[in-house]
């Protein structure tokens, strides 16, 4: 599938009706440009809103990426469990396969079917809809987790 403007105003108009909170970023702005298929891309936030956690959409596939950065205060260094959550979560599904990009410093869950510029909407809402609950799950009980800890008990 060629990315082109009208796809990212399409993918836009589908996660503002879809998922207003939703944040939408593209690479590929200007078709007159030259850039080569493989790296154009159109990136969905997810209930974590940090850049370098996203959904992408590129010219094959729909994929969740995890983004290491080198920052302390940027990426997800301190959130692995997350990835071994969901890793864990869909290891036995022929849907989705985990590999490591960017020469090992990122990780991403692609969707293995290739998607077209028919099926691309359904096959995001797909992908989102599962991936939004796992997170939020995962968050929720993290969150329920640190809570509890916190809680200091008086016996007297």
């Amino acid at each position: 599938m060629r990315i082109k403007t009208w796809i990212n105003n399409t993918v836009h108009e589908f996660v503002n009706k879809t998922w207003p909170h939703k944040k939408v970023r593209c690479n590929y702005n200007d078709d007159s440009s030259r850039m080569r298929d493989e790296n154009r891309w159109i990136q969905i936030s997810t209930p974590l809103n940090d850049d370098f956690i996203h959904y992408e959409i590129n010219y094959e596939h729909i994929e969740l990426h995890f983004e290491y950065s080198n920052s302390k205060d940027k990426g997800i260094t301190a959130n692995a469990e997350l990835v071994d959550f969901l890793e864990k979560q869909t290891e036995t599904s022929n849907q989705y396969e985990w590999t490591d990009f960017l020469g090992g410093d990122s990780v991403r869950c692609v969707y293995v079917e290739k998607i077209h510029e028919w099926d691309m909407l359904d096959k995001l809402n797909d992908v989102v809809l599962f991936f939004d609950k796992l997170i939020s799950d995962y968050l929720s009980k993290s969150q329920m987790t640190i809570s509890t800890s916190k809680i200091d008990v008086d016996h007297t």
